[in-house]
């Protein structure tokens, strides 16, 4: 049975979402860009993957999906 994250999920492009905080340019079937969440670097290290729905981090080892992101780079978590 599906929940409402797992709805969201499946209704929000990852790559589309994390464009509007992250400039990304697509690298063959990913995306690539400077991770938000540490220092820039001389290259760029955090990768949008969209056939998985998530990203990662290659520097500072941030991943996940959509949800994870929002929660990282605004504070958030789910708590209640």
């Amino acid at each position: 049975m599906s929940t409402v994250i797992d709805t969201i999920k499946e209704r929000i492009d990852v790559v589309d979402f994390i464009s509007a905080y992250v400039n990304l340019r697509k690298t063959g079937r990913n995306f690539v860009g400077f991770c938000p969440f540490h220092p820039n670097t001389k290259s760029p290290a955090f990768y949008g993957f969209p056939e998985m729905q998530s990203y990662h981090c290659f520097g500072c080892k941030a991943s996940g999906t959509v949800f994870d992101f929002l929660m990282q780079r605004e504070g958030l978590d789910f708590r209640g």
